[in-house]
This record gives structure tokens, sequence and C-alpha cells, in this order.
């Protein structure tokens, strides 16, 4: 009798073993129990278009492509293009009215399209940003700095613009820095000032650049800082370049200099004009 019970009672136990089992599956790899049998979704990436301009008909955005093709040849420096762009999109792909075309710098993640629309806006004002499809494969113009660009402004008279960049550009090679025995700080390099003139059509008409050096970070060499300061005015953008070295006696150098560049437009032309407004230099020994 009692191992009659014995038996009845292991039976029983292994019948409700088999029904809790029933009532919860074991997990599948790779989907979470609380999906619901449904695998995870990887995380959408949103992407932006920075349009250069919007057309009303595909001539006058070829137009404006070829114009954007010829400020990359002026802005090399600063802009390294990607494959393909400028292209040329319908405007209803990125929520611009029926029957327009998009003229499309590249395609970038939300962060890197907001940095590129300033240096962009400073060329072209009415540029913008647009939103566009997740699928749609990324290709975000490169700014060939080695930090923020530290400015750009733009200033207009009688429909004539002037669109003025300054960044810090990657600095010289290794044999630039053969002599100086130790490798640039990331924040060194040169100080790149491009200024350039467009006509009331938009059409680049003048380019001027300068360069002044930017290395604080040097050590065995007396460091060359130059600080740029600028004075905006309604028709003109003074820029004063504070440059500095460390003096070197009995050598007759230049170590501290400040230069006054004023551009302006008149009429239709870009007047630049410099001159150095302080000098100091280490007397010779005899």
């Amino acid at each position: 009798m009692r191992s009659f019970l014995m038996a009845l009672w292991l039976s029983l136990a292994f019948a409700c073993s088999a029904s809790a089992g029933a009532t919860e599956p074991a997990p599948v790899a790779g989907v979470p129990e609380s999906s619901g049998g449904r695998t995870a979704e990887s995380p959408k990436v949103a992407r932006e278009a920075v349009v250069i301009r919007v057309a009303s008909n595909s001539g006058e955005a070829s137009s404006w492509k070829a114009r954007w093709a010829r400020i990359l040849l002026t802005y090399d420096e600063l802009i390294q293009s990607p494959e393909a762009y400028p292209s040329i999109l319908r405007g209803e792909e990125l929520g611009l009215p029926p029957g327009s075309y998009a003229v499309v710098a590249g395609i970038c993640e939300p962060t890197e399209a907001a940095r590129f629309l300033t240096v962009v806006q400073s060329i072209y004002p009415d540029a913008m940003v647009k939103d566009i499809r997740e699928t749609t494969p990324l290709a975000c113009p490169n700014l060939r700095t080695r930090a923020k660009v530290h400015t750009h402004k733009s200033l207009a008279s009688n429909g004539w613009r002037l669109a003025f960049n300054v960044y810090l550009s990657q600095p010289m090679g290794a044999d630039g820095y053969a002599q100086r025995k130790e490798p640039p700080a990331p924040d060194s390099g040169y100080l790149k000032v491009i200024a350039t003139l467009f006509d009331p059509d938009g059409n680049l008409k003048r380019r001027e650049k300068d360069s002044y050096a930017y290395f604080p970070d040097l050590i065995s060499q007396p460091p060359d800082v130059c600080k740029l300061k600028f004075t905006e005015r309604p028709d003109r953008i003074i820029v004063n370049a504070v440059c500095d070295s460390e003096p070197m006696p009995c050598s007759g150098n230049v170590w501290h200099w400040v230069e006054k560049v004023t551009y302006r437009i008149v009429g239709n032309s870009l007047e630049v004009k410099r001159k150095v407004v302080e000098k100091k230099t280490e007397p010779l020994c005899d």
C-alpha cells in the first residue's frame, strides 16, 4: 500500500511539472523575454540634407550645382566634399514644394549638419537643412580643421556680399616639425582667413586668403602665436592680428607685431588694405 501511494504521488508531481513548463515557454536566444516573441529593432539614425539652394526648375538647379562646385575649389583647404556631391534631389524627397529641386551639399547626422551649415550660410545665407529618410546613405562634407571653425561672417552691400571664414587649419606635416623635435598639440596650426566676394547672382568674383601662425605648444623653439580680433561695421570687417614670439637677444628679430587688415565692399569690388600698426624688434648686439 505504501509503495502504491508513493508511485501515485510521483506521477502527480511529474504531471504538474510538465503543465507548468507548457505555460512558460523557454526564452529564445536573441529575443528579449519582454518582446512578446518579436526581435528588437536597432535604433534609427536621423539624417539631414544640407541644402544650398531650392530651385524652381532643373536648369536653375544645375546652375547652382555648378556654382557650389566652383566654391569647393576656392574652399578646398577647408571643405572636403564627399563623392557624388553636390547633388540634385527632387523637392518632394525633402518635404519641399512639389516640382521644386534641391541642390544638396551632403547628407549628415544632425550635429554635423548644423556644424557644416554655419559655414555654408556664410557663403549662401539661404542655405538650410531638411530631414531625409533614414535609409539614405550618409555622405557628409568634412571640415579640414583641428578645432571648430572659429569665425564665419557675412557682409552685404547693394546685393554684393562678402563671405568671411576664419578657421584653425591642419598643421604642417612631419617634415615641417623636424627641427622642432616635438609633435603639434591638437589646438595648433595656422589661423586661415578666407574672404570671398559674390555678385548678386551668387557668383564668386574674388578671393583673398591670409594665414597666421598659431603654435602655442612649442617647447624647444620660441612659440609663434597670432590672435585675431574682429571689428564689424556696416560696410567693412576689420581684422587685427596680434602676433607674438619670444625675444631672442641680439638677433634683430621681430618678436611682437600687430597687423590691421580691412576688408570692404566698394561698388562691385573687394578692397583689402593691410597695415602694420605696431612692431617691436630685438636690437642687434656688437
